[in-house]
């Protein structure tokens, strides 16, 4: 199965807002991960992006999704002990938290 069967987080692109889906993250580095590879769609062109897909790409192959997913691995810079507690409750709420 690809990423986008399990997404964790979405970009809309006309309210130029991210939505994290938190019933599908289980600790703080599922959550950063998911608000880093968002913030790199908010960075990209939407025609672009579509037009990708239109054009055969995959989850998998899409160039936007690959480099979106490769910033993932830079997860640790952002992560702060003191990020813990509201980290648990944001997971423990199990629901859509809007940014």
């Amino acid at each position: 199965m690809t990423g986008e069967v399990h997404a964790s987080g979405e970009y809309d692109w006309s309210k130029n807002k991210i939505y994290l889906y938190t019933s599908k993250m289980y600790n703080e580095e599922d959550i950063l991960r998911s608000l880093i590879h968002e913030c790199v769609h908010s960075t990209q062109s939407k025609l672009l992006f579509d037009i990708y897909y239109e054009i055969g790409e995959t989850y998998d192959t899409h160039p936007f999704e690959i480099q979106a997913r490769n910033a993932e691995e830079n997860w640790r810079k952002y992560y702060k002990k003191e990020f813990d507690e509201w980290m648990n409750n944001l997971v423990e709420r199990n629901g859509t938290t809007e940014y």
